[in-house]
């Protein structure tokens, strides 16, 4: 079913796995684009001598996915990662890496890279990621969902804000929150100063409401000062690019590293042992719109835009055992939105290079 509007309090869960084939999808990342279109092949005749072969993989997983009583899943917390060693088959194990400690955007969990060897390879960091054992780099894994027309959450923040290049534009952090008219009388919001000659805005909310929000995509030649501003002269845009990620845009952000789905290692270096490991992380998406209004209301210094009401509530829990990672999804609106698709689960490719077939 097609999904106009999702309501207020309305919840998604989802429970995903990912089964590595021997199939070579021709785009780095597998993930619709932001109208929805899939970027991946629908033809799949290719796939179904694959079916029994499959079939019989599938049921391996399936007879060992809840038995976790090996204790035999090696877990290193060493900031910025978080190293998970399981066994892949009878000779190889699996090397899982997490940077669980980003500094930058919304600063969410991250797959970093995955490592195949055998099993009988060295404990040490070094040893176990060895170029050589390298099967698959991620940076983007995290998923983010499309709400109101733009990727949000995971690495995403809203593709809303124009970057405006204005040579000795003269504002300063001062300025932040000020409101611009350009000619069509259009308002745009100082959101940030990035150097002497550019600056970040957004135009006034052009959505159905302060819930369904969307906004401008280019300025109709120079701005003029409408409200506040400590630099109150007009901005030459010399010019201007649309769709920067406004980002962070979370708040009430969480994370656990549960052993057995118990003990929280979070901040605790060293190395454990046991039979899996959730990580749990949880966050607020805030609006954009209300975000944009709090910097409105409160100028005059440099801030993110975090300070907004919380829209969407996602929780996403990692489970690491044996044969690679779960991921549960939930997704909680906390007002209205309007959805373009739930996104919970992406990939880079594997290295098929290397290795025809990863099961």
């Amino acid at each position: 079913n097609d999904f106009d509007e999702l309501l207020n309090g309305k919840t998604i869960d989802t429970i995903g796995h990912t089964i590595l084939i021997d199939e070579k999808i021709s785009k780095p990342y597998v993930y619709p684009d932001i109208n929805g279109k899939q970027q991946y092949p629908f033809n799949i005749e290719d796939n179904y001598n694959k079916i029994v072969d499959l079939d019989t993989r599938v049921s391996v997983l399936e007879a060992g996915i809840d038995t976790g009583t090996t204790s035999d899943t090696f877990v290193r917390l060493d900031l910025p990662y978080l190293y998970v060693r399981t066994h892949l088959n009878d000779t190889q194990d699996l090397l899982q890496v997490f940077n669980v400690n980003l500094t930058s955007g919304n600063s969410q969990v991250n797959f970093n890279a995955e490592y195949i060897f055998p099993s009988g390879t060295s404990y040490t960091t070094a040893t176990m990621t060895n170029s050589a054992n390298l099967v698959k780099s991620s940076g983007d894994d995290a998923c983010p969902s499309n709400y109101n027309s733009t990727y949000i959450g995971a690495n995403h923040g809203p593709s809303k804000g124009i970057t405006v290049t204005s040579h000795t534009h003269g504002k300063d952090d001062t300025d932040v929150g000020s409101v611009y008219r350009d000619v069509d009388l259009v308002e745009w919001t100082i959101l940030k100063i990035v150097d002497a000659d550019t600056l970040v805005v957004i135009s006034e909310n052009i959505g159905a409401s302060s819930e369904i929000w969307n906004y401008d995509t280019s300025i109709n030649g120079d701005l003029t000062n409408y409200i506040g501003g400590t630099h109150t002269g007009d901005i030459t845009v010399d010019s201007q690019v649309f769709g920067l990620q406004l980002k962070p845009i979370i708040k009430n952000h969480t994370i656990k590293y549960l052993i057995d789905g118990k003990t929280d290692i979070y901040g605790i270096e060293g190395d454990y042992y046991c039979d899996y490991i959730n990580i749990v992380e949880e966050y607020d998406i805030c609006n954009i719109e209300s975000s944009v209004e709090y910097v409105r209301n409160n100028p005059g210094v440099a801030q993110e835009l975090i300070n907004g009401d919380a829209q969407v509530h996602q929780q996403v829990m990692y489970k690491i055992k044996n044969n690679g990672c779960d991921i549960y999804t939930s997704w909680t609106t906390k007002q209205s939105v309007n959805i373009g698709y739930f996104g919970f689960i992406q990939s880079a490719n594997v290295y098929t290079t290397l290795y025809d077939s990863y099961l």
